[in-house]
């Protein structure tokens, strides 16, 4: 929480694109380097960095607020988080999606 006001203040510094594709990039890549991570420390770490990209990405919302009607903009968010459970919806059953956020499953 405290990032989420100088991130949205990056906004009106550099263009949205480049500060957005940045997070998503940052964000994924972090959340692709902890399951190899072996060390407490590092694991906590990342879990830092992947909590500075997603402050960066939660002003995405603000920003979709600036060209959708506020009708069309309910829509447009709730497709939004209707799709964030598609990355989860072909693991195994041998972790809960807890477990795999959070933990290690080996």
């Amino acid at each position: 929480m405290l990032i989420e006001l100088p991130a949205a203040m990056c906004l009106r510094y550099f263009q949205p694109r480049y500060v957005f594709s940045l997070a998503l990039i940052a964000f994924g890549t972090f959340a692709a380097i902890i399951p190899p991570t072996r060390s407490y420390g590092a694991t906590m770490a990342l879990r830092v960095l992947i909590g500075l990209g997603e402050a960066f990405t939660t002003n995405a919302f603000i920003f979709a607020s600036l060209w959708y009607k506020p009708e069309e903009l309910a829509i447009r968010i709730g497709e939004l988080y209707c799709l964030l459970v598609l990355p989860y919806s072909d693991r195994t059953q041998r972790c809960s999606l807890w477990n795999d956020t959070y933990c290690r499953c080996d």
